[in-house]
């Protein structure tokens, strides 16, 4: 049975937001509730950097972010230490220790700090100075971060439930039982939350009452450390797929293949089987150099992985629903393609919620003499689910893999 404990509430006055130069707060996992992860603030190069922390003996979950707000960073470690930094200096303003490891980000709403811990418990605290203001009690670990709206605290657990918790006593307002453990953290938009559990379903509830308006099966085997994201009339859904190392990497060779490319082995393009002799690999490039360079052959490449996801529906990892009926208007031709096997970046969303941002993978020809699958950005059409590149996918240099810490 979940229990709340609170603390006495300390006088809070003086909370309101400080003017800072460095920039915008963040002040939740993705900046807000939409999980845009979109900021007004510019910057140019060169930068240099102000200061560092190591948490090299505490420990930092996959998948967290720092958030900022009123002029302070909020980081938590797996040993449980939730640290308040000031932004100027580096230095710690205060720390709280928690039950357990705290598993992914804060969020900050209204003077006070909200997290989840691998101990079961929610905590808030005064976010000036620390102080514990309530907690409470889950049946199992909290490993994602909460979205904060309407004056409640959204959250899931390894229990099954999400929860939405009064952001002022830490009483549970609802709580509804999904189909699997929650390692999803959750969007708000409207009246509406959005999470992903491990059932693989993706669930639109009531923020008033908790009800499920809809759900949506997902493909991959696990939502964790991901979130959805709100982005005009849909939202979008992250996932990792079960597909092996060479999983992704197979979508897009077979549709290179449809075209008319000849795939080299051991070198870029597919790096299993005998390595190939140098007149065999110049052969191929030779055939291959030409087609990878024409717009339309890349173009016709996008539209081969759409089809192949389509038919293969386990081998997509993003999901794009009506956030209002749950209906999937279209496949993106987007191939999950991350280094070092962490949860990849979720689309970014401008604040009007026209401009979606994507990382997809491309085979395109490099530079330094060979063609191998290329990590790129591009601009998510929400009508259609066609991608446009930012940059013409031939200007680059040396292959580059996104991981979840950039």
């Amino acid at each position: 049975m979940s229990a709340c404990r609170v603390s006495p509430l300390p006088v809070v006055m003086g909370l309101l937001a400080v003017s800072v130069a460095w920039g915008s707060d963040w002040p939740m996992l993705a900046r807000d509730a939409r999980r845009s992860g979109w900021t007004p603030d510019e910057f140019s190069p060169p930068v240099r950097r102000k200061w560092y922390r190591s948490f090299h003996r505490e420990g930092l979950a996959c998948g967290l972010q720092p958030v900022i707000a009123s002029g302070k960073v909020y980081v938590g470690t797996m040993h449980g230490v939730m640290h308040a930094i000031d932004a100027d200096t580096g230095k710690d303003v205060w720390t709280f220790r928690a039950g357990g490891a705290i598993l992914h980000s804060a969020a900050i709403a209204d003077g006070r700090c909200f997290f989840g811990a691998a101990d079961g418990k929610v905590y808030a605290l005064d976010a000036r100075t620390g102080d514990r203001l309530w907690t409470c009690q889950m049946q199992k670990a909290i490993w994602n971060a909460p979205v904060v709206a309407e004056r409640k605290v959204f959250i899931g657990g390894r229990d099954g439930y999400f929860y939405a918790l009064d952001q002022a006593s830490g009483e549970i307002a609802w709580r509804t039982r999904l189909g699997g453990a929650i390692l999803c953290s959750p969007a708000y938009d409207e009246g509406r939350v959005y999470v992903a559990a491990e059932d693989m379903k993706a669930y639109c509830l009531s923020a008033g009452d908790g009800e499920v308006l809809w759900t949506a099966r997902l493909y991959g085997v696990s939502a964790r450390a991901y979130h959805p994201v709100v982005a005009g009339d849909v939202v979008i859904f992250t996932t990792q797929p079960g597909l092996g190392k060479y999983g992704p990497l197979d979508v897009l060779l077979d549709a290179c293949r449809r075209i008319g490319l000849k795939p080299r082995q051991r070198v870029g393009a597919d790096p299993r089987g005998r390595e190939e002799t140098s007149a065999a690999k110049a052969a191929k490039d030779a055939h291959n150099k030409p087609l990878l360079k024409d717009p339309k052959v890349l173009a016709r490449q996008l539209e081969l992985v759409r089809e192949l996801h389509r038919q293969r529906p386990h081998t997509r990892s993003f999901f794009a629903f009506d956030k209002l009926s749950g209906a999937e208007p279209w496949i993106a031709p987007i191939c999950w393609e991350e280094s070092c096997g962490g949860p990849g970046n979720p689309p970014i969303v401008s604040p009007d919620g026209r401009r979606v941002l994507v990382k997809y993978a491309l085979f395109t020809w490099a530079r330094h003499g060979e063609y191998t699958p290329y990590l790129r950005i591009g601009s998510l059409d929400l009508a259609t689910g066609d991608i446009s590149p930012l940059h013409d996918p031939m200007v680059y240099s040396m292959p580059v893999g996104l991981t979840h810490d950039e």
